[in-house]
């Protein structure tokens, strides 16, 4: 079983769940935990911790994975393990946050364009010919 602890940068609704995203502790990048649910939407059975919260933006939080299941548009995607609950360990403190996120836009931004033009968005068939890592 993998786990990884992430400070949450995203949460929204999606499909009567929602959707949360943010940046692994250890430095390693991006994770979106995903579910087994159309479009990987996250429902409370899912996300509530055993104490019966539910995380928000900024909380540390350790969430068990079963594997990495990048899809071309979601490379930071992880399909959870339905038999543990998720642990929220604290507050993200405002320079953790930036010294995780630093790096990141560093590495990001290495190019002036995004994913291969300057537009806001690009087609999915062209999205299915990048590699994204």
């Amino acid at each position: 079983m993998l786990t990884f602890d992430i400070i949450c940068l995203a949460k929204s609704t999606k499909h009567g769940g929602i959707c949360i995203a943010g940046i692994k502790t250890d430095g390693s990048g991006w994770l979106r935990p995903i579910s087994n649910r159309r479009n990987g939407t996250l429902y409370p059975e899912h996300f509530m911790t055993r104490d019966g919260q539910e995380p928000e933006l900024f909380d540390v939080i350790r969430i068990p994975f079963i594997r990495h299941e990048p899809q071309c548009h979601h490379p930071e995607n992880y399909l959870i393990h339905y038999s543990y609950k998720w642990q929220i360990l604290g507050k993200a403190s405002l320079e953790q946050v930036k010294n995780l996120i630093k790096p990141e836009i560093k590495r990001s931004s290495s190019e002036p364009k995004l994913l291969g033009n300057f537009d806001k968005q690009i087609d999915y068939e062209d999205l299915l010919n990048t590699h994204l890592k």
